[in-house]
């Protein structure tokens, strides 16, 4: 199971950069005591200002007919964007 998650982040990685080209990986599996934070990305838009991209990955070895974002329980939610917000305070 852990090995799934890995490889699906890692999927889910090459993914991102390959289809978003303007985008740079910042951290992987950013951890703190409240949560984790599976991708971060750093993407440049066309008004040359910087915007953060958190990835969550989710995935599933059978086919259930769940989005992404059905997955995810409030309390999911919540602590992502504990995370998250843990993250810009620490972000330079």
């Amino acid at each position: 199971r852990l090995e799934f998650g890995k490889s699906s982040e890692k999927e889910a990685e090459s993914w991102f950069l390959s289809h978003r080209p303007a985008s740079r990986l910042i951290a992987k599996n950013y951890r703190w005591r409240g949560g984790e934070l599976d991708l971060i990305f750093e993407e440049q838009r066309k008004d040359s200002a910087l915007e953060l991209v958190f990835v969550e990955v989710r995935s599933r070895n059978n086919s259930q007919a769940l989005s992404g974002i059905e997955t995810l329980s409030r309390k999911k939610r919540g602590c992502l964007a504990r995370s998250i917000r843990h993250f810009l305070v620490q972000y330079r």
